[in-house]
């Protein structure tokens, strides 16, 4: 995350993945890829990596090129390098942030898995501003056969954490898997030693959490913030 322009080569995934998803396209950023002017991506077809891609920004232009030529499957090559011809990409318009800020604190939460890698991502805002974010890799091979839903449950694990470092007892959280609210308030009974540890970490935090369901990839900014940042942790 060394480049000052982070947040602008993240939005614009967001942006290319919604544009390519009813391709079964993906785009993540590249761990420790980011560089001031210029991202690595991964790019993966129905979740087998594809190749590479470079994503450059230009900041007095607020714009963005990229160079195609390592993504090793022609016909996603070209679609992805057609999204990036003169004038077709500078803002995605049915995913933008949102014109009325919700007040309060809040995170979003959300798991990623891609190519039998989980990942998990996380951010945290107060009156619609960043607090902090979390993305990572889930590890524990115990974990694994619960795919993406692993990396949920570790992407609400992470803002627990938080809340109990940084003395807040109340936070909403956004998420868009019901199992997320539903094994911790008894709902769907938790079976697995993965779901119990989940539900009796987050009982026994006694943060107080207001559960807010919101449909998957419809459009909501902060949900796909942290599907990009789920993918990347994956990665």
């Amino acid at each position: 995350m060394s480049s000052p322009y982070y947040k602008n080569f993240t939005e614009k995934v967001i942006e290319l993945n919604n544009r390519l998803r009813k391709k079964n396209i993906c785009i993540g950023i590249d761990d420790d890829a980011i560089h001031e002017y210029s991202a690595r991506c991964s790019v993966f077809d129905n979740d087998s990596k594809c190749g590479t891609m470079l994503l450059y920004y230009s900041p007095t232009k607020n714009s963005f090129k990229a160079d195609v030529r390592k993504i090793t499957i022609q016909e996603i090559r070209e679609k992805v390098e057609n999204l990036f011809e003169a004038g077709k990409v500078e803002t995605k318009k049915d995913v933008h942030k949102p014109s009325e800020v919700s007040k309060g604190l809040y995170a979003y939460v959300d798991g990623s898995y891609i190519h039998k890698k989980i990942g998990f991502g996380a951010v945290i805002l107060s009156n619609g501003e960043i607090i902090t974010e979390f993305s990572g890799q889930v590890t524990d091979p115990t974990y694994q056969h619960a795919r993406q839903v692993s990396g949920e449950l570790m992407a609400v694990g992470k803002v627990v954490q938080w809340c109990i470092a940084n003395n807040i007892k109340e936070i909403a959280i956004y998420y868009d898997y019901e199992g997320i609210e539903h094994w911790v308030t008894g709902k769907w009974k938790a079976k697995q030693i993965l779901t119990q540890r989940y539900s009796d970490y987050v009982r026994k935090s006694q943060v107080k959490i207001h559960w807010k369901k919101v449909a998957a990839h419809t459009g909501v900014y902060w949900n796909e913030y942290v599907d990009v940042l789920a993918k990347n942790g994956a990665q």
